[in-house]
């Protein structure tokens, strides 16, 4: 799909980060890069936004972790509403709730 033929993003997403909704505005719909040095909190402010957010579902994409890393975002930092799926695994719906 050509990016240009999507849809422009007017509606705000509420984040339920502050500095994020007040500097950085997030749109309905929009993807987000999250991009930083190690150590710096992307893990951490990552978490906030996914637990936060006021939607009904949140994807976020943990492209090139180490399997170990992720195993911690999603206990630690996601808690009981992460649900894990890898792109090797075949598709299927996955959902705890």
């Amino acid at each position: 799909m050509n990016p240009l033929h999507r849809t422009p993003v007017h509606d705000v997403l509420d984040v339920g980060v502050r500095a994020i909704n007040g500097l950085l505005t997030v749109g309905r719909g929009q993807r987000l890069g999250l991009f930083a040095g190690s150590g710096v909190g992307k893990s951490v402010l990552l978490g906030m936004m996914a637990r936060f957010t006021k939607a009904d579902v949140v994807v976020v994409g943990l492209i090139g972790e180490r399997g170990r890393e992720v195993k911690d975002f999603i206990e630690n930092i996601l808690g009981e509403e992460g649900a894990p799926a890898r792109s090797s695994w075949p598709r299927r719906p996955t959902c705890r709730r």
